[in-house]
């Protein structure tokens, strides 16, 4: 879990960790696609003949628990982390709200 906070560091955390992008040549199978969109938005947008859904199943929000991810995968050097786990805004997921979550999950598969 990436928003848990820890008294002490560990000593494995302590290591350099060097990232280095890859370029969209290098990988084998070039034809792949990347969103980062709205679920319920973007199924009106792609075609497929299957469709994988992972949404939250309780009501944790994923950008909370992968805000070191998400910055990272955004290349977001400017990003300042701001309390004690470094959150990042986020967008509360509909699939994460009581209220919303039949709806939203209707609505999607619908479409």
């Amino acid at each position: 879990m990436y928003c848990a906070y820890l008294k002490t560091v560990k000593t494995t955390a302590t290591k350099n960790l060097q990232l280095l992008a890859v370029k969209r040549t290098e990988l084998s199978h070039p034809e792949y696609q990347i969103f980062n969109e709205d679920s319920n938005e973007l199924i009106t947008q792609v075609k497929g003949d299957i469709l994988y859904l992972n949404p939250p199943y309780n009501g944790r929000e994923y950008g909370s628990y992968y805000h070191l991810l998400n910055t990272i995968a955004l290349y977001d050097i400017d990003f300042e982390p701001r309390g004690k786990a470094g959150l990042r805004p986020y967008n509360t997921s509909k699939f994460c709200l009581r209220s919303e979550v039949e709806n939203g999950m209707i609505d999607l598969l619908q479409k």
